[in-house]
């Protein structure tokens, strides 16, 4: 009789025994379906909110064109990239030597700040900060950058209400594209953590693609920024050259 009430005990506790169980994997399925929708809801960027924005990555052709290299000796090209907003060249990267995949960090040493001795927390990242309003778009172009001259390798316009919070991904869609992906991290400009969210695809029809053979009204904006980046690789030049001739005439103290 008691070996009969305690097999009867255990097949309750059995029976029982997948209700909690059932419960933990009910809550576990609801919590991730509502991080998953916050996290939807909260990648999409809030016109008139203030955001970080870096390019993180690009990845360009084999090469130019089929019967040229990139160098004359063969090597890789020199990847930088720049942004533009508002008609205004808003952030540069460094150059990326011998890369066809480049990859770039927001930090970065201001050369002015450095030779002035004044490193700070904003001098040393290497972001642009983009406040939303409706209608704006962001451009961005990727050179190979040579001493002579910097070789336009493709570029891309689009609306920034397209982009989301997080990393986004940006594929040409065409097979002869020199460009053939971009990589730009968007974060919030108060937000003191990278973001923990999955890669954003950019659909195609929200990318207005520049080929290296750029043409028509496309022409002078790429031109200008290409100036704009030579001239502040100069400028960068100069200022370090300047700093050294400070610290190698400064009188020395016994």
């Amino acid at each position: 009789m008691n070996r009969l009430k305690t097999l009867t005990a255990m097949k309750n506790k059995m029976f029982l025994l997948p209700i909690p169980l059932g419960l933990i994997a009910l809550g576990g399925i609801v919590a991730f379906l509502m991080h998953k929708l916050d996290g939807q809801n909260a990648a999409e960027l809030q016109e008139g909110r203030t955001y970080r924005c870096w390019v993180v990555e690009a990845e360009v052709a084999d090469r130019p064109m089929a019967d040229r290299a990139w160098d004359l000796d063969g090597s890789a090209p020199d990847l930088m990239a720049a942004l533009r907003f508002r008609g205004n060249t808003v952030l540069t990267t460094s150059v990326a030597r011998d890369a066809l995949i480049a990859h770039w960090q927001p930090l970065s040493l201001n050369l002015k700040d450095l030779a002035a001795g004044e490193i700070a927390a904003d001098s040393i990242r290497k972001v642009a900060h983009l406040t939303l309003r409706q209608g704006d778009t962001l451009t961005a172009a990727v050179f190979d950058h040579d001493l002579i001259n910097d070789e336009f390798a493709g570029g891309f316009s689009v609306a920034l209400n397209a982009l989301h919070v997080g990393e986004n991904e940006l594929v040409a869609e065409s097979e002869d594209a020199v460009l053939r992906r971009v990589l730009i991290m968007i974060v919030h400009a108060d937000s003191k953590a990278m973001p923990q969210s999955e890669r954003y695809r950019v659909p195609a029809d929200q990318i207005v693609w520049a080929a290296a053979a750029v043409s028509g009204s496309l022409d002078q904006e790429w031109t200008d920024m290409a100036h704009e980046i030579k001239r502040s690789l100069r400028e960068a030049s100069r200022t370090l050259q300047d700093a050294i001739e400070r610290s190698l005439n400064s009188p020395k103290t016994p």
